[in-house]
């Protein structure tokens, strides 16, 4: 998911929730099988982006003591997730800036064990 926008001068943090789910959980951890979530922001000028930092950045060995078997299932093996939990990152270097704003899950090690992250109540904080 991603969405081009001028952020406002006063801009703090980029606040989401989110929900990590992933058939690799538990049989995969400490393997080569690390599908991630990121969370990236660049500045876009006329269709160029510049300046691409990764504000927020996690897989699944670093979640998988903190996950639960979840109540949904997708097509391979038992499903868990995390539950959501609350993200607040620093975005008070765009300030001003026409950005590029980027949600996104990486697939690594194989494409047969699915992975998917819910977000929700994604918003810009400002300085008041």
């Amino acid at each position: 998911i991603e969405q081009t926008g001028c952020l406002a001068s006063n801009a703090t943090s980029l606040d989401f929730d989110w929900n990590f789910f992933s058939e690799e959980f538990l049989e995969y951890c400490g393997s080569g099988f690390q599908d991630e979530f990121k969370v990236d922001m660049c500045e876009r000028n006329s269709g160029v982006d510049a300046n691409c930092q990764t504000l927020f950045q996690t897989n699944i060995d670093q979640l998988c003591n903190s996950v639960s078997l979840s109540d949904v299932s997708f097509d391979r093996g038992d499903v868990y997730n995390t539950g959501w939990l609350r993200r607040s990152v620093n975005v008070g270097g765009y300030a001003g800036k026409n950005v590029l704003l980027r949600f996104f899950s990486t697939d690594v090690g194989d494409s047969i064990y699915d992975s998917a992250i819910l977000l929700d109540n994604i918003e810009i904080k400002k300085a008041e």
